[in-house]
């Protein structure tokens, strides 16, 4: 699935993902290898939550959290942020995600149908991750039910 624009998004998405990306890379600094905002909001604007994925280097907090809106950054929903660390990014589907009940590839899939990506270090990092990624996921058979 190719990248989408942020051409779905309200002007209010758009400032809260702007803010919350801004203080992330403010908050983990070189640590922070990618954010990547995915789901209904980026593929139609019609959904009113906003879902992001961290990839954060050294990670140990929740892997999951979820907001509300705030006078700093007015949502029509919840901002829902999952958090991996890079190595969950490289090698999808080979870890389980504490707390979540899925595994890093079941959460990728989900990322990978439609996303933005809002930063990345290096530059092409996430990007990159991503592409072979969705490789992978053209070049896998289909399971069956």
């Amino acid at each position: 699935m190719p990248e989408y624009s942020l051409d779905n998004l309200s002007y209010a998405d758009y400032h809260a993902i702007i803010n919350v990306t801004r203080e992330h890379v403010d908050l983990h600094g070189r640590r922070l290898k990618g954010i990547v905002a995915f789901g209904d909001m980026v593929a139609t604007g019609r959904s009113n939550d906003l879902f992001v994925l961290e990839v954060v280097e050294g990670w140990v907090g929740p892997r999951r959290m979820e907001f509300t809106s705030t006078s700093d950054v007015p949502l029509r929903g919840k901002l829902i942020i999952f958090f991996v660390l890079p190595r969950e990014l490289l090698r999808p589907g080979s870890v389980a995600l504490p707390g979540l009940g899925l595994s890093s590839g079941e959460l990728l899939d989900h990322v990978t149908r439609a996303y933005i990506v809002l930063y990345s270090y290096p530059v092409d990092y996430l990007r990159e991750a991503l592409r072979k990624i969705e490789e992978a996921q053209l070049l896998s058979p289909p399971v069956e039910a």
